[in-house]
């Protein structure tokens, strides 16, 4: 096992996929998340990632986090290796006990004595790169455990953010988000060549063949009730977004949010200015940020029936 950078709690067990386990996990506070999962923006660097994650375990020392990284090449891989890279994700869910074991096989990862008869989780998703692991996580887990299954452990809270997302299906920002991972001059150039066949391809597909784009796809999804097993059509979902976001748009943001209500989803949001850039709320505004999180868990709790005055 592999060491994660900055973070020394955190160990690499898959392409990508960090996690943090309290030494006492079953000592969670009962107002706290059992697990968070982070899903990172395309090309993230973890010192950028664990100033989240360190935050998170300030909060909550004793939650178990999930940090799973997207890297560009991710949006070309064939679905079936994305599908596969998350078999790690898949482990860590299935040992936690969120997630029900889909054989007798004892967990490679975690010890048979942890699973947890209830869960509260957490999901934070950032940007489009996050989102596209998201939904690739729930057709993995919307396949091995079907709607109908009736052994999949409780969930009793269970809340989700959006962080600087979902963007649309725009030239000009994917162009953007792509460069800004690529340092090298002539990768970026070709980087760009390739974007633009990609969205040429697109085109063809989409007014030809009727098609819809990957992007679309991915918003649409994002907008189902069960996005992941445990969540559901009252599951608060928290939109944090800016007008100064130069690859997500915040129009791209809010029309998703109003779809969301549209379709009876459980909607809150805070936009920030024109100074707040790309996944850089946290640093604009920290107050302001960590406390609409705050809200939205609390918010999360209150309908799972967890009674924080109890727990205290």
């Amino acid at each position: 096992m592999v060491l994660s950078d900055q973070e020394p709690r955190f160990v690499a067990l898959g392409k990508g996929v960090y996690f943090f386990q309290a030494e006492d996990h079953s000592s969670v506070d009962p107002s706290h998340p059992t697990l968070i999962k982070i899903f990172g923006w395309m090309g993230a660097q973890l010192p950028h990632l664990h100033k989240y994650t360190s935050m998170y375990r300030e909060k909550y020392p004793n939650t178990a986090i999930i940090l799973v990284r997207a890297e560009p090449s991710f949006f070309w891989t064939p679905a079936y290796q994305r599908e596969k890279a998350f078999s790690t994700v898949v482990d860590i869910l299935e040992g936690l006990g969120c997630i029900a074991p889909a054989n007798q096989t004892q967990n490679r990862i975690l010890p048979p004595s942890l699973p947890l008869e209830q869960h509260r989780i957490l999901i934070h998703s950032f940007s489009n790169g996050g989102c596209f692991q998201l939904i690739t996580l729930g057709k993995i887990l919307s396949v091995r455990q079907p709607e109908s299954s009736t052994n999949s452990p409780r969930c009793t809270a269970s809340a989700i953010i959006f962080d600087s997302c979902p963007g649309n299906a725009s030239y000009t920002a994917t162009r953007r988000a792509f460069a800004s991972v690529i340092s090298h001059p002539v990768m970026r150039i070709l980087m760009n060549l390739l974007v633009t066949c990609l969205f040429c391809i697109q085109l063809v597909l989409k007014h030809v063949f009727r098609k819809k784009p990957v992007i679309d796809v991915m918003r649409a999804k994002l907008n189902g009730p069960k996005v992941l097993p445990w969540l559901s059509r009252g599951t608060p979902r928290l939109y944090l977004y800016s007008e100064g976001d130069e690859m997500v748009a915040a129009e791209a943001v809010e029309k998703h949010m109003e779809d969301a209500k549209a379709n009876g989803l459980n909607v809150s949001s805070e936009k920030f200015g024109r100074e707040s850039k790309h996944v850089a709320h946290a640093r604009t505004d920290p107050q302001r940020y960590w406390v609409a999180i705050n809200r939205l868990w609390k918010e999360a709790l209150d309908l799972g029936g967890v009674d924080l005055v109890k727990h205290k």
